[in-house]
């Protein structure tokens, strides 16, 4: 089948969160994935997700996030790849349209980095992933930049033939970018 392109995450888009939802502007954030197939790095993107985030870096444990992705919206770098990831053996888009992760309680770790335990949904199964991030000053806004892995056979993202970690790789690293206004 070639250098297959899988994504993940699109779902670990976490952001932070305060006493408000903020606005986030889609149209300057991002939501990405790399992952190794055949030991050769391979990234990916989701073309549309929605982010409801609350956030203020002095009270991170009042921060929340909400982050959903349309499946079929995922890019995997060329158009035979993109086709395989909407199938059953991937997302399953046609039957899981959207993938969701949401979070609370943000720990700051110092140095303007900060964590969000949350739980990842994703093709019917639910577990906990934690999202490591940072927060800067963008304009009147902040900039959430961040990752986590994810280990797509939890989910049974990739599974039949391509359960074989020897062809890709478990580990999937899903990287974000939100611009968070007031």
């Amino acid at each position: 089948m070639g250098a297959l392109r899988y994504g993940l995450a699109g779902l670990l888009l976490s952001a932070g969160l305060a006493a408000q939802a903020q606005t986030v502007d889609l149209a300057k954030s991002q939501l990405k994935f790399t992952f190794k197939q055949e030991e050769v790095p391979v990234e990916g993107q989701f073309r549309k997700f929605a982010a409801q985030v609350s956030f203020d870096p002095a009270k991170p444990e009042a921060g929340k996030a909400e982050v959903s992705v349309e499946l079929s919206s995922v890019d995997g770098g060329s158009p035979d790849a993109t086709g395989e990831l909407g199938k059953k053996s991937w997302f399953d888009s046609a039957h899981f349209p959207q993938a969701k992760f949401s979070a609370s309680g943000f720990k700051a770790l110092g140095g303007g980095k900060f964590q969000a335990p949350g739980k990842l949904s994703l093709k019917g199964k639910t577990l906990p992933v934690t999202v490591t991030f940072t927060s800067k000053p963008e304009g009147k806004g902040l900039l959430l930049t961040g990752s986590t892995t994810v280990n797509r056979l939890a989910f049974a993202v990739g599974d039949g033939v391509w359960a074989d970690t020897d062809s890709v790789a478990d580990a999937v690293q899903v990287q974000f970018k939100l611009l968070v206004n007031p």
